[in-house]
């Protein structure tokens, strides 16, 4: 799978992800809110190219973004050192996620969980996320 998003990676930008990743930012602001919920920091799964990990350090938020991909964590450094954004970017698979934290609030937005095709890889990762959250803390996804 890594190599198909190896090959991806250059053309991942021009195929609309990054509007759909502000989009999904917006989203994700607008939820916590309305939740109640303070966030401060953000655990963002499946980064691909950074968009959505750029677009919260923009906004104040401290970010750890993961990927699986070389290439598309390669991007995304160059992205956030050109537009300024300071956020930690590791290279993991989600079923092995160790990112540290605790974060306030994770996101894993591009349909990504779709990729875990069996329950007990979903629920592995759901528990990897759980544990990098504070209580109450708060994981948006989309599938």
């Amino acid at each position: 799978m890594n190599a198909v998003y190896d090959a991806y990676a250059p053309l991942y930008d021009r195929t609309g992800q990054s509007r759909f990743s502000l989009r999904m930012v917006r989203y994700a602001r607008e939820l916590w809110e309305l939740s109640g919920l303070e966030v401060h920091s953000v655990l963002e799964l499946a980064c691909g190219t950074g968009s959505a990990a750029i677009a919260f350090a923009n906004r104040g938020y401290d970010v750890t973004a993961v990927d699986r991909s070389a290439a598309m964590l390669t991007i995304a450094r160059e992205k956030a050192q050109r537009w300024g954004a300071k956020v930690r970017f590791l290279e993991q698979d989600l079923l092995e996620l160790d990112a540290g934290g605790p974060f306030d609030a994770a996101t894993c937005f591009y349909d990504s969980v779709n990729y875990f095709l069996v329950p007990e890889e979903l629920q592995k990762a759901f528990e990897r996320v759980h544990s990098h959250l504070k209580p109450g803390g708060l994981f948006l996804f989309d599938a």
